[in-house]
């Protein structure tokens, strides 16, 4: 649980990017913390990107921690968003 899992870039306040190492037991013990309670029956819609760290931590994280689906759609497009729910 202790392995390296994911490197998120952050420009910190020096503005000089730097990498910040997250493992395995970080995901799974921030994913519940935040307050999204997905089930492994749900479909998350995720407006925000995936590369972010808010789109991950929020969304995609902790629904796959949860089992559920997560769908990510193009903001430009909001064509064929209700396919998703059919």
């Amino acid at each position: 649980m202790d392995e390296p899992s994911v490197m998120v870039y952050t420009s910190g306040t020096t503005g000089r990017p730097k990498g910040n190492l997250h493992s395995h037991k970080s995901l799974v013990t921030e994913a519940p913390a935040t307050g999204c309670e997905f089930s492994s029956s749900d479909n998350a819609l995720s407006a925000m990107p995936p590369f972010h760290i808010g789109g991950s931590k929020a969304y995609l994280f902790p629904s796959f921690f949860a089992g559920a689906s997560t769908c990510h759609y193009d903001l430009n497009s909001l064509q064929g968003y209700e396919e998703i729910w059919k």
